[in-house]
């Protein structure tokens, strides 16, 4: 079994590799970090350099996908880890897509009403874009809001 988990660094992103690493041991897991090209964008049209936020997000890429390894050690499980540009949601379900994986496991915030509708929701978008299963670990951390 393929296991794609997408992770931002937030809580619920990783206790979704932390679900994934605890239900799929014995799968092939791949931690996924998008880093999100319209911030770049944005940062280039505010008369910020788009080089500089690219080379800061691959750095913020190596640590966090490093903070999913050892989450993952601490599961004695094996992680495949993957940085890319883009945008995230359609990027995750391309890249699941593309490279075969048998389900997502993805973190929610557990927002709803007024915060989901301002934020989106990048867990409910993937589940009605993915072809393939798709998990969704809910975490309540509206109290770190």
């Amino acid at each position: 079994m393929n296991v794609l988990v997408p992770i931002d660094g937030s809580e619920p992103s990783l206790a979704a590799l932390e679900y994934a690493c605890f239900n799929h041991p014995d799968a092939v897991i791949t931690a996924l970090y998008v880093s999100n090209v319209s911030t770049g964008q944005n940062r280039f049209i505010a008369g910020g350099s788009f080089k500089e936020w690219k080379q800061t997000e691959e750095r913020n890429a190596e640590k966090l996908l490093g903070i999913a390894r050892e989450k993952a050690d601490s599961f004695d499980v094996d992680i495949e880890v993957v940085h890319e540009f883009g945008d995230p949601i359609r990027y995750i379900v391309e890249y699941a897509e593309e490279h075969d994986f048998d389900q997502i496991v993805i973190g929610n915030h557990g927002r709803d009403g007024v915060p989901r509708l301002a934020l989106g929701s990048v867990a409910e978008r993937v589940v009605r874009q993915a072809p393939m299963p798709v998990v969704v670990v809910k975490s309540d951390d509206s109290k770190n809001n």
